[in-house]
């Protein structure tokens, strides 16, 4: 057996549709299913950053918008990761989604607007190491981390 790591198998409740609303870089809805990318995280619509510039930009407004555009009218398929009846309804459904045959949480990763989770076992580490080096989105600019910029807004440190 070798030391690398794979994600988890996908059980058998898919959604596979065309994407209804997209909430934020990492969250999105598919027939009535709120979805929550698996393994990544990206900022919420109001946390902003600055651009390479030094520029004030709103980059959780950003990253959703991106999202948005690369699943507009174009079918998106999600497997859960987890049991979908394990999941609180009034949370998001941690799935992996593909778009036209690729891993779309990754291309979130890819283009700099979502940062790889702990859950997803360093799956996505090599490509947030690729778009840091080639200071794509969130990485051309200085921003703080989503999960540690909620903390602080949430008054924890």
């Amino acid at each position: 057996m070798s030391g690398a790591t794979s994600a988890p198998a996908f059980p058998s409740d898919s959604v596979t549709g065309f994407v209804q609303s997209v909430d934020t870089g990492s969250r999105l809805t598919i027939d009535e299913q709120r979805i929550r990318l698996w393994g990544i995280d990206a900022p919420d619509r109001d946390q902003a950053c600055l651009d390479g510039e030094g520029q004030a930009q709103r980059c959780g407004e950003i990253a959703r918008i991106a999202l948005d555009v690369i699943t507009r009218e174009r079918r998106v398929t999600c497997h859960p990761v987890t049991s979908v009846l394990t999941v609180d309804p009034a949370e998001a459904a941690p799935m992996r989604c593909t778009l036209d045959g690729y891993d779309l949480n990754g291309r979130m990763v890819m283009i700099g607007y979502a940062l790889n989770r702990a859950e997803s076992a360093g799956l996505y580490t090599a490509t947030e190491a690729q778009a840091r080096d080639r200071q794509m989105g969130l990485w051309g600019g200085v921003f703080v981390p989503p999960a540690v910029w909620r903390e602080r807004k949430l008054g924890r440190r």
